[in-house]
């Protein structure tokens, strides 16, 4: 898939928690808006599995500081915990 209407917020839900559990650094970066994620984040966190959303809040910022394009930028490794 090369493209999804984000303007859907049921289908750019789907899209973040599929990137962020199964994406790779560059997919994340390239595709998913840090302001979006961050106004999703209650509800994409409640799909994921609880390790992985707890890695997710870590690296990107969610919940506390909030998100910021730059921090989806940040560093070259894989997404997902491990």
């Amino acid at each position: 898939m090369r493209e999804c209407d984000v303007s859907d917020d049921r289908r750019r839900r789907n899209l973040y928690g599929m990137l962020l559990a199964q994406g790779q650094h560059n997919d994340i970066a390239r595709f998913v808006n840090g302001g979006l994620l961050r106004q999703d984040w209650p509800l994409i966190k409640t799909t994921l599995d609880a390790r992985l959303a707890r890695w997710c809040e870590r690296r990107f910022g969610l919940g506390k500081r909030g998100v910021a394009a730059s921090d989806l930028q940040a560093s070259g490794t894989r997404a997902g915990p491990g």
